[in-house]
């Protein structure tokens, strides 16, 4: 996957846990940093980290390729998967504990919009 694929990734999943969390975000570009520019808060970044990790396949968190504390623009997010999809091949799937609770936060809350 070449880079600008990456990138329209990224931006289509953020968009998903904006719209989903009601929160309106400016114009994506990928110096934006994720909470103090998107308004993402940790549960949102959580869900954020599940999302891509369900597009891209790799779980680069749960691999210890990176840690959670050093994404903090679009452009992190677009070079880690890039880095993960691109340079290091056949990166173990490994979901942690906080990646599945954030999913299944995000599973619940859609079904209660669905419902309400």
């Amino acid at each position: 996957m070449n880079i600008s694929e990456i990138e329209k990734s990224v931006a289509a999943c953020i968009k998903q846990v904006a719209a989903e969390q009601d929160i309106q975000i400016p114009e994506l570009n990928p110096s934006k940093k994720i909470v103090d520019d998107l308004g993402f808060k940790s549960l949102d970044v959580a869900t954020l980290t599940a999302l891509l990790e369900g597009t891209f396949k790799v779980d680069p968190f749960g691999t210890g390729v990176a840690t959670i504390t050093e994404i903090r623009s679009i452009q992190d997010i677009c070079d880690l998967y890039n880095k993960c999809l691109n340079g290091i091949e056949n990166l173990p799937n490994k979901k942690s504990q906080e990646v599945d609770d954030a999913e299944a936060a995000r599973l619940q809350k859609r079904m209660r919009k669905r419902v309400g």
